[in-house]
């Protein structure tokens, strides 16, 4: 018996249920890696991989540079975002798992880095790095449209937006890893010695790695 037409795919789920039985958490055997890299011929190229970097797809390959991708934390419909470097910006897109492109967010500027809320939280908001401050999006309801709000501006670049639940936002900025609390809508510096980029929140443990 095969899911998705692999036997690798059915090992990978039975070993899912296994860990949920055993040990009463949910395992990693069902994760995808994606990636960037760029080949001889010069196309950007974004794959997509299982947990332990074997079963290797090539999702898209593109004359335009892809940089950063990012997943969208639905597992029933993932999507895989990354900024494309255009003519006069830098924009946001997705891409569905078939290789299909769709614009996020094309304005004007620099678009790098993007983090959405888990499907568990009751937040439905997205936050994302525009030429060097962070951004919120959300929909309201009332007015019908999506609303974009200036959450955080600082004297040099921010980058690496992780959301987390509570709605805080853990970022980097001149070498240092900072927290952008929702409820006060003030910043604190939590790594301050060394040169510190590349935060990635983990939500289950509540604990963050970096570079």
């Amino acid at each position: 018996y095969t899911i998705n037409g692999t036997v690798r795919s059915a090992v990978y789920h039975m070993a899912q249920n296994l860990m949920a039985e055993l040990m009463a958490q949910e395992g990693c055997f069902l994760s995808k890696i994606a990636y960037r890299k760029k080949d001889s011929s010069c196309k950007n190229t974004l794959c997509v991989a299982d947990f332990d970097g074997s079963g290797k797809e090539t999702l898209v390959q593109s004359s335009r540079i892809v940089v950063a991708p990012q997943w969208n934390r639905d597992v029933y419909c993932p999507m895989l975002l990354c900024s494309e470097f255009r003519e006069k910006n830098v924009c946001l897109v997705a891409f569905d798992m078939h290789g299909r492109k769709r614009a996020m967010l094309d304005i004007d500027g620099t678009t790098v880095g993007v983090s959405y809320s888990s499907t568990e939280s009751r937040l439905h908001q997205v936050v994302y790095c525009h030429s060097g401050s962070l951004w919120r999006y959300s929909y309201d309801k009332n007015r019908n449209k999506g609303v974009h709000t200036l959450i955080v501006k600082e004297s040099a670049p921010c980058a690496s937006p992780n959301l987390a639940d509570s709605g805080n936002v853990f970022y980097c900025c001149q070498g240092k890893i900072k927290e952008y609390h929702a409820d006060t809508k003030k910043t604190t510096t939590l790594i301050a010695e060394g040169y510190c980029v590349g935060p990635s929140y983990n939500q289950k443990n509540n604990s963050i790695v970096y570079t």
